[in-house]
């Protein structure tokens, strides 16, 4: 077995992105797969397949759930086989054979997506306030989009109106992981418009505690599907209220060609037993 472990969606700070464990030659069933992804303790653990021709298979596990789709997770297993094949084009299938093309430009990792079908639920604002520990649907920005929206893991878009309702947010996760189970959703991306002169379209919040971990420090699921309603390219800011600071690329062609894209920091690589690897 072979362990790689990798910040994703990097800024120039230290400490920045959202890691991934990239594991190699572990060939066994999904509860081991799970039990070590619980036992590495990190948003993600990717299993990533040997290369065939020009792509591999991989798997992501939470430490407590498989997802279909990791957009982190992709990128981190992305830079290990670019990194490793000396190429800069690749073919990632994830489960149901979905196909995530890949490319590199410069130090920037990029990974194809496209809109996919969403669950049949209606949004309700006050359970929404009650989710996040808001006052009123008066938090809410009204002119930015409310809605459901997916690439492949299908989040609740959550606009506020100002940077400081975002920062003093203090979610019931509780809640906020039964309603996900029960709506097929996969958590909350609670922005804002960023008004500052910079880099960043928006500043984010990613909560999806089913998973295992409360907040992400970046999601690139969900900046895409942010892109979707907004038909727009933009670039996120997400982390820096878990001290991760993270940017999202989002490059919007259309609903079928969206490209996410961020830098890769590699953290520590082992080719011993998951025992080797620090937490």
């Amino acid at each position: 077995m072979e362990i790689d472990i990798v910040n994703c969606f990097c800024t120039q700070q230290a400490n920045s992105g959202n890691p991934a464990a990239i594991v190699r030659h572990f060939t066994t069933n999904s509860n081991e797969k799970q039990k070590l992804a619980k036992d590495l303790g990190l948003p993600v653990t990717v299993f990533l397949s040997e290369r065939n021709h020009d792509h591999c298979h991989v798997e992501f596990f939470y430490p407590q759930i498989e997802m279909p789709l990791c957009l982190h997770g992709t990128i981190g297993a992305a830079y290990i086989v670019l990194k490793d094949e000396k190429i800069n084009n690749l073919i990632l299938i994830a489960r149901n054979e979905n196909k995530l093309q890949i490319r590199r430009e410069g130090n920037v990792i990029q990974v194809c997506v496209s809109q996919q079908s969403i669950p049949a639920t209606i949004l309700n604002k006050n359970l929404l306030t009650k989710m996040l520990n808001i006052k009123s649907i008066d938090e809410f920005d009204h002119q930015l989009p409310l809605a459901i929206s997916s690439v492949g893991s299908a989040k609740v878009l959550v606009p506020l109106k100002s940077f400081e309702s975002l920062a003093s947010l203090k979610p019931n996760f509780d809640l906020i992981a039964e309603w996900s189970r029960e709506n097929g959703i996969n958590g909350l991306y609670v922005y804002t418009k960023c008004f500052k002169d910079g880099d960043f379209d928006f500043y984010a919040r990613g909560f999806n505690p089913k998973t295992g971990h409360n907040e992400d420090a970046a999601t690139g699921v969900a900046a895409a599907a942010l892109a979707l309603p907004l038909k727009r390219s933009i670039v996120v800011c997400q982390g820096q209220f878990i001290q991760r600071p993270s940017e999202i690329n989002v490059s919007y062609d259309n609903p079928d060609n969206i490209w996410v894209g961020g830098k890769v920091h590699e953290k520590i690589s082992s080719n011993e037993s998951k025992n080797t690897i620090q937490k």
